[in-house]
């Protein structure tokens, strides 16, 4: 269940209480989301690499398997896939997690259950409307850009701390992938300001964009292509629905993280306002990702299948339902609720 406000402003800490707790605690583990983006890995690797300057024992782990094209900013590997066998300890020993661009004990897949028994202190820093109450202390701000930035704010206020360049490089792809490189709305001037610091502290532009959208096996052009071969438009064409089934996995060579990116490239035709991307995960699951041109809402769709999310960026994952039957709900939703 979503926390209320007055809850989240209770359980809200300043960079202050972040920094106090990181000093008070020497084993630490940071945790991000499952089929986690360039946000996501950028982010956990700009707290990591603070707490590592600080002299702290830091573990990060992801649920599941890592992106290829996001491996450039696991510097020393310091991000890993949680394994039960091999990881479960380190979880049980952690005096503090923090918790990166997520809101949800779910996105954490197999770390879950973990998570929740463990009476470490537990922080979250998110940039997501309706955060769950599972964390001890809040750093949410949903006008945020990212979770990058919220990072960057908290590492940065610490004046003994010297932004590594690696650090730099992995807030900055985190902005930079999380504001559609710097085309969303809320791409503001305190955005620019701090990639200003970042690219100060020896973040390469260049290498980000390079590395995080042109760096894709054979396999994932094939896997777009195929969403493209299954676009369905509905609405005089201002929405665009595409799916990706099991089988166009198998006979494509892809896997579930190469679908990063594919949804906001369905926002490229001229009349869509809309754009729905529904994949069939190995558990059964469809995730459905949602994005919309300015003017529109996709997070209330988002909403509405127990998801969450931003208004031009959502998404939501549904059980026992099939792909099809989610479809239609989803284009039924839509033509009843005035888009």
């Amino acid at each position: 269940m979503a926390i209320e406000n007055n809850l989240l402003d209770e359980k809200r800490a300043d960079i202050n209480k972040i920094i106090e707790l990181i000093d008070v605690n020497d084993n630490i583990v940071v945790l991000t989301h499952k089929n986690p983006d360039g946000d996501a890995i950028g982010s956990a690797y700009g707290i990591i690499d603070y707490c590592k300057s600080r002299g702290k024992t830091v573990n990060g782990f992801i649920p599941f398997s890592y992106p290829s094209n996001l491996k450039f900013i696991n510097y020393g590997n310091v991000i890993q896939s949680f394994e039960e066998n091999v990881h479960s300890v380190i979880i049980e020993e952690a005096e503090l997690f923090i918790i990166v661009d997520l809101n949800s004990a779910g996105r954490v897949g197999n770390i879950e259950s973990h998570l929740l028994k463990s009476n470490a202190s537990k922080i979250m820093i998110d940039h997501h409307l309706g955060p769950e109450d599972f964390c001890d202390y809040y750093y949410v701000y949903p006008n945020a850009a990212s979770a990058g930035q919220l990072v960057y704010e908290i590492i940065s206020s610490d004046k003994e701390y010297s932004l590594s360049k690696e650090a730099a490089q992995a807030i900055y792809t985190a902005i930079m992938t999380d504001t559609g490189s710097f085309r969303f709305s809320q791409t503001n001037a305190d955005v620019h300001r701090i990639v200003v610091a970042l690219l100060e502290s020896g973040a390469n532009p260049v290498e980000a964009y390079d590395k995080v959208y042109n760096s894709f096996p054979i396999s994932a052009m094939r896997l777009k292509g195929r969403v493209y071969e299954n676009i369905e438009t509905y609405f005089n064409d201002s929405v665009c629905v595409s799916i990706i089934k099991r089988l166009d996995y198998k006979e494509t060579g892809a896997s579930e993280e190469q679908t990063e990116g594919i949804v906001e490239s369905l926002l490229a035709v001229d009349t869509v306002k809309i754009t729905v991307l529904l994949m069939e995960e190995e558990n059964g699951e469809i995730r459905s990702s949602f994005r919309a041109k300015i003017g529109y809402d996709v997070r209330q769709i988002a909403v509405f299948l127990d998801g969450g999310g931003h208004k031009q960026a959502a998404g939501a994952r549904v059980k026992n339902m099939t792909i099809d039957t989610l479809k239609n709900k989803i284009i039924e939703y839509i033509e009843n609720n005035g888009y």
